[in-house]
């Protein structure tokens, strides 16, 4: 069964309706089309200040920890004094929504008190992220893959990208692949974020009990 993490609920009335379509002039083709509305409706993502959404470029690691700070109405009001990441320091945009993402155990970091800021975000380490946002146990999941490049899925990635794949998050290219290093679009993060979401409202609705989540330390496996 899904156990889920604690966390505020989803973002509504208080975030003003803004139309995707009105505002971004570059996703009437993309497929995440629909998801990219849904979610700039919502306040949870935006274009990137030209009037476009740039969806098939990259999603930088701290930039998705902003993203998924406001999906999950993570509390950013009290960051800690001293940062958990060197690169990230108090001054970085991005702080109080890596602070807040690492505490829920969203993003365990690169290693050595890197978070990996400015770095693109992967698949496989996105896969890892919304496994973790949904308090999933992927254990032993990893023998489940079927992908003809499953054995270039990380070690700490196998589990929980098998899980994602069977939870519908993520998916496969119809090559077959998997493509684990392949960087995350922006389009990507769109879709899955919207399927996540959908996900956890549901898995919400059943769960009376959330589970107390242990606090996270950094660690060398990447997410």
């Amino acid at each position: 069964s899904i156990s889920i993490l604690s966390a505020a609920a989803l973002l509504g009335a208080l975030v003003p309706h803004v139309s995707a379509d009105a505002s971004l002039s570059d996703i009437s083709n993309s497929n995440a089309k629909d998801a990219i509305n849904e979610l700039v409706s919502k306040g949870i993502i935006h274009g990137t200040g030209d009037g476009k959404f740039n969806p098939a470029s990259g999603i930088q690691r701290q930039d998705f920890a902003i993203i998924m700070a406001r999906a999950l109405q993570l509390d950013l009001s009290h960051p800690p004094v001293t940062p958990t990441f060197k690169d990230i320091p108090k001054e970085n945009y991005a702080y109080a929504a890596v602070e807040a993402a690492f505490k829920a155990g969203l993003f365990k970091g690169m290693g050595n008190g890197i978070f990996g800021a400015g770095q693109n975000l992967t698949r496989e380490q996105m896969a890892v992220i919304f496994v973790n946002a949904l308090g999933v146990n992927p254990a032993g999941k990893g023998s489940n893959l079927t992908f003809s490049d499953a054995a270039s899925i990380s070690a700490w990635a196998r589990d929980a990208v098998a899980a994602a794949v069977e939870l519908g998050l993520i998916h496969g290219y119809p090559d077959g692949t998997f493509n684990p290093g392949n960087q995350a679009t922006r389009q990507d993060a769109a879709l899955v974020t919207v399927q996540f979401l959908n996900d956890k409202a549901k898995a919400d609705e059943g769960s009376t009990q959330p589970p107390k989540v242990p606090p996270a330390t950094p660690t060398s496996r990447t997410t």
